[in-house]
């Protein structure tokens, strides 16, 4: 993603695999399909659409995808590149299109959804009803941005490696009647600053607040807010980072140069099973427990993150790669190519296609 909530490991999630009925449940702390006499379901069975011509492409005209996040409360938000931001409800397939920026692509998103970044040559932090924020014009070399869970808290970092951090509810409040200028951009000033060597690709933001940031040697280090003076390097990657999601025991990241690799946070440490594996994007959420899911050159892939088994795969259109998120119950997963968006079930099969035309179309 960006930030994962833990959720309670007893809630059961009923999913679809032909004409099988199929439930996900914890079996040894792990995430497992099981069959309707409670039978786990081997993979081979999973991850084929039914009907493989169904498959289609991002039509001439689509929007291109900016940023794809599953939010805490479920939602799956969808950023444009020409300003648009979508809010889907995926179970009752119903959306709500707002039209935030006119030329600037959407970065990021407040887990509530009112909020967004926009990635400009000041970045700036936009209302969903399209106002002016806050503008963040100390930000010179804008390379990423992530909000904590309760959308209070914004992360922004530059590649010179400062992590700039705006802390107070009050600092995403437009100025006003009558306030004093100069106070409302002295109360817009970042709270907070931390000083990496450089920073280029995502930041990731863990279900306990622990931060993740990748530097331009593709060095991946862990930062605690609650111990600010304390960096971990837990590993590098080959290249620079493209992707990087967490939860509080794991770390998942793709390079630039089209490989994986999954780390552990504690001990800070890495599976060497992972580091030749190709993938443009991987996603991961507290409650899929031991096993991620990661886009490739074929499609959507679940593996178990000790030692890299795979559950199930689902095949899909050739295209440029353009995002990967799973939902925090894992139910859903939602993968980006050439700007259609494939919803998928935590069991591997398709449920559905979308993409942005001014509205948001599906496909079933």
């Amino acid at each position: 993603m960006n930030f994962r909530l833990i959720l309670c490991a007893f809630i059961l999630m009923s999913f679809s695999c032909g004409s099988t009925a199929t439930t996900t449940k914890m079996i040894n702390g792990k995430s497992v399909v099981v069959d309707k006499n409670g039978e786990p379901v081997e993979s081979r069975s999973l991850g084929k659409a039914s009907d493989p011509s169904a498959l289609q492409s991002g039509p001439e005209g689509s929007e291109v995808i900016s940023m794809i996040y599953f939010s805490p409360n479920q939602k799956l938000y969808l950023g444009s590149q020409s300003g648009h931001l979508v809010e889907v409800d995926v179970d009752a397939q119903r959306s709500k299109v707002n039209r935030v920026a006119q030329k600037n692509g959407i970065v990021a998103t407040s887990p509530d959804g009112n909020f967004v970044v926009i990635n400009a040559d000041s970045p700036a932090v936009m209302g969903v009803d399209g106002s002016l924020v806050l503008q963040m014009g100390m930000v010179k070399q804008f390379e990423a941005a992530v909000f904590s869970g309760d959308a209070k808290t914004l992360y922004v970092g530059e590649r010179t490696g400062k992590l700039r951090i705006w802390g107070q509810s009050h600092s995403f409040e437009k100025q006003g009647k009558g306030e004093r200028l100069e106070n409302y951009l002295n109360r817009q000033a970042p709270d907070f600053l931390v000083t990496f060597a450089s920073i280029e690709g995502p930041i990731a933001s863990s279900g306990r607040g622990m931060l993740f940031v990748a530097d331009s040697e593709g060095i991946i280090s862990a930062w605690d807010p609650s111990k600010p003076g304390e960096i971990h390097r837990l590993m590098k990657v080959k290249g620079t980072v493209k992707s990087m999601q967490a939860t509080a025991q794991h770390v998942v990241t793709t390079s630039k140069s089209g490989f994986l690799k999954v780390g552990r946070v504690d001990p800070p440490s890495y599976f060497p099973w992972s580091k030749d594996v190709r993938a443009e994007f991987a996603a991961i959420s507290e409650f899929t427990g031991d096993d991620f899911v990661f886009l490739d050159a074929q499609g959507v892939k679940m593996k178990s993150i000790e030692e890299g088994k795979e559950k199930w795969a689902l095949d899909l259109p050739e295209g440029p790669r353009c995002g990967l998120d799973v939902s925090d119950d894992g139910r859903t997963i939602a993968a980006c190519i050439g700007n259609m968006v494939y919803l998928i079930s935590g069991s591997g099969n398709l449920l559905s296609q979308i993409y942005i035309k001014k509205e948001l179309v599906w496909i079933k």
